[in-house]
């Protein structure tokens, strides 16, 4: 009996169900085609590394007084990618220079005393020594 309720229950609601349903209409927007740029952008957060990372170093020390590139500029080369201050190197050049001359003066001043020393013990006016 419990069987043959349920059953009857059921039927009715698939009677109901099916009755009570109407055909709806489905609506779709509709927009004009028309040219335009399609503009891609992509915001993320992260660090950027390089494929190749290049130490840049100098073969002498100064101070820098100009550094006219940021870190990150394409350089090609012949670039100037710093300027050193040539005080002090000019300042070693000098010295080198002055220390240079004055090796050959003093070259000059003890060959013409040894002149005058050959000269001096050939007229046997001194000795040996």
């Amino acid at each position: 009996m419990i069987r043959q309720s349920i059953s009857l229950l059921v039927l009715v609601g698939l009677v109901a169900g099916c009755g009570a349903k109407e055909e709806q209409t489905l609506t779709i927007r509709t927009a004009p085609v028309e040219r335009r740029t399609i503009v891609v952008q992509a915001e993320a957060t992260g660090v950027i590394e390089p494929i190749n990372v290049v130490e840049v170093k100098s073969r002498s020390s100064g101070q820098v007084i100009e550094m006219p590139i940021e870190t990150g500029t394409l350089v090609r080369p012949g670039d100037l990618i710093v300027q050193l201050d040539t005080r002090d190197v000019q300042n070693q050049y000098d010295q080198a220079k002055a220390d240079l001359d004055a090796a050959a003066k003093r070259l000059e001043v003890s060959e013409l005393q040894k002149k005058r020393s050959d000269d001096l013990f050939a007229g046997k006016i001194i000795t040996a020594q």
